[in-house]
């Protein structure tokens, strides 16, 4: 006997916390045999009635109303809401602006991103690549101090010139100049 000859489509309780006396929203699931024996637990479907949904923007409260208030109006919108402020629907907006334009108008878009990017990192790399030898002459500075240094305190101990220059490998002449 298969699985699939047992499996019954049927309605379970409703699990929604939003106006369920106007029945926007059903909750159903997979039953096997009896009425009693979910297939699973874990694979719902939901039925979401947008029609029915007559919440303001100044009404919203959940993520749930955000939702469902975005995809019932997005294509009424011409700007996104204040209450719709928040990151995931600045992208879902965007998303949809993108996906609304025509072929050629999303290949320039495309393009002028492409450029954008390409900008920003040269831009990156070429301050990357200046912190890189400002880093290298700073540390060859603080080794060309520290050498100084070495040369002054051996020149005061009276050491030859000769193994000051093996010491410190200055110039001769500014070991002179000391």
């Amino acid at each position: 006997m298969l699985l699939e000859h047992h499996i019954s489509y049927g309605w379970c309780h409703s699990l929604g916390t939003w106006n369920e006396t106007h029945n926007q929203k059903y909750d159903a699931c997979w039953k096997y045999g009896s009425p009693n024996d979910l297939l699973s637990d874990k694979f719902w479907i939901y039925f979401l009635e947008l029609l029915n949904f007559k919440k303001a923007d100044l009404a919203l409260v959940t993520e749930l109303d955000k939702w469902l208030y975005a995809l019932k109006h997005m294509s009424k919108l011409e700007e996104i809401p204040v209450c719709l402020q928040e990151p995931i629907f600045i992208k879902l907006f965007n998303i949809a602006e993108y996906a609304n334009l025509t072929k050629e108008e999303q290949m320039s878009y495309d393009q002028e991103l492409k450029y954008k990017w390409d900008n920003e990192n040269a831009r990156a790399y070429r301050d990357e690549q200046v912190l890189e030898k400002g880093i290298e002459k700073g540390i060859e500075k603080g080794e060309r101090k520290t050498a100084i240094s070495i040369a002054r305190e051996l020149k005061e101990m009276g050491l030859p010139v000769a193994q000051i220059v093996t010491a410190t490998k200055l110039p001769i002449e500014e070991i002179v100049a000391l």
